[in-house]
């Protein structure tokens, strides 16, 4: 799966476990063979209780019990925390640049009338990925839960090396992550769903 430090990506992928490579605009450590820090640790470790998730895979958890910081990438995209169902703390970015509450990092840009803050443009697909997710709720009549649930994950992916496999552990082990209520508070916060209320009350003030 390595190739010295180096991650194989197609063999990672096979395994549904491209989730764990690095995302490049938060400049995150690729995974090594290290056991003690926040990098995921990849090999034999006695003491775990491994659950199959599919052929080829299998995840244990040391100590038995779940928290995210297990999970987070070395370099957090700065956010709010967001408690799940079990009271663990997520942080979520807002990348929505007209949010009062943007939490991307900014970067100076000049112009003839000086400088001014700007959201960094490393974070750009942060950014455009909350684009289509307000796109997205605001031409829903009501959330679709399923399709809810599928970009809560993708957003917790920002800041953690979580996909379907962990998921489907933590559900096996009785400590599941995404339910209902969670996923839509992960996506509202993700867009600010204040900004949302107020383009729907416009529109339909113009109509």
């Amino acid at each position: 799966m390595c190739n010295g430090d180096q991650p194989i990506a197609e063999k990672w992928n096979e395994l549904g476990l491209g989730h764990l490579l690095p995302i490049k605009l938060t400049g995150s450590a690729f995974p090594v063979h290290r056991v003690g820090d926040s990098s995921f640790a990849v090999g034999r470790m006695d003491g775990v209780e491994w659950r199959p998730i599919r052929d080829g895979l299998s995840i244990g958890l040391v100590g038995g019990h779940f928290h995210p910081q297990l999970i987070q990438r070395p370099e957090l995209i700065p956010g709010t925390e967001t408690k799940d169902r079990r009271g663990l703390p997520w942080i979520i970015p807002n990348a929505n640049p007209q949010s009062p509450y943007l939490s991307i990092p900014n970067e100076l840009s000049w112009g003839i009338d000086g400088p001014r803050l700007v959201p960094d443009e490393a974070y750009r697909p942060v950014m455009d990925l909350c684009v289509r997710t307000f796109a997205d709720v605001e031409s829903m009549a009501a959330i679709d839960q399923l399709w809810a649930a599928a970009r809560c994950l993708e957003i917790l992916q920002l800041n953690y090396r979580i996909g379907l496999p962990e998921l489907a552990y933590l559900e096996q082990i009785g400590q599941p992550v995404i339910d209902r209520e969670f996923a839509a508070r992960v996506v509202l916060w993700f867009i600010d769903f204040q900004l949302l209320e107020e383009i729907v009350k416009k529109k339909q003030a113009a109509e």
